[in-house]
């Protein structure tokens, strides 16, 4: 796993991530990026099966002397909040999936194909560019649309339409680009993306 995706605060927040490992899980583009090396992370976003507790989470962030100095979202779901400069995203998934993977040590996630599948229902639900980039190297190099459709699909059932999901990908109309992405390696260029993602939606 390669932790030079993460910042040097979100190194430093680490053993918070770790803390909160027993009942949730890390998702999104950080532990994508994790397996793939392929942009820096901005962010934690964290998964439990249970609902979240706000209460507690904040106990534990407190435990390791850190303090919230912004809340972002605060509902029955979801609590996000900014912890020394990094975003922490904690959430309520209902849905049935197997989070057993250590990512790094003690930080469990998600298998790779189960993450690009959950990228899968959100590029359908909303339009972040960051998105886009994922899914062109996860199809280029890892999975298939379809493979990934069909994981989609397993977890998300009746809620996830791969129609849909085909279709977003090639309409770029409403993106939204205002986190920048952040390569490794060299960009690639967005026309490179849209073409590759236009192709394969249609496979």
């Amino acid at each position: 796993m390669h932790k030079e995706i993460l910042s040097i605060n979100q190194l430093a927040l680490l053993r918070l991530v770790k803390e909160f490992s027993n009942s949730f899980y890390l998702v999104w583009g950080t532990a994508m990026s994790l397996y793939i090396w392929h942009r820096k992370s901005i962010d934690f976003d964290l998964f439990s099966n249970k609902p979240i507790n706000h209460n507690r989470i904040i106990s534990t962030i407190k435990k390791f002397w850190y303090s919230v100095t912004k809340t972002l979202v605060k509902n029955e779901d979801e609590l996000t909040v900014i912890i020394d400069g990094v975003k922490f995203t904690f959430l309520y998934f209902p849905f049935d999936i197997k989070w057993n993977t250590n990512i790094l040590p003690w930080i469990k996630s998600l298998e790779l194909l189960d993450i690009a599948a959950l990228k899968a229902y959100a590029i359908w639900s909303r339009s972040k560019w960051k998105d886009y980039v994922d899914m062109y190297l996860i199809t280029k190099d890892y999975y298939s649309i379809s493979e990934i459709s069909d994981r989609a699909r397993l977890i998300f059932g009746w809620s996830f339409n791969e129609k849909i999901f085909r279709e977003q990908l090639c309409y770029f109309d409403d993106i939204d680009y205002t986190e920048e992405v952040d390569y490794i390696n060299d960009k690639i260029e967005p026309i490179l993306i849209k073409n590759r993602l236009s192709e394969i939606a249609v496979l």
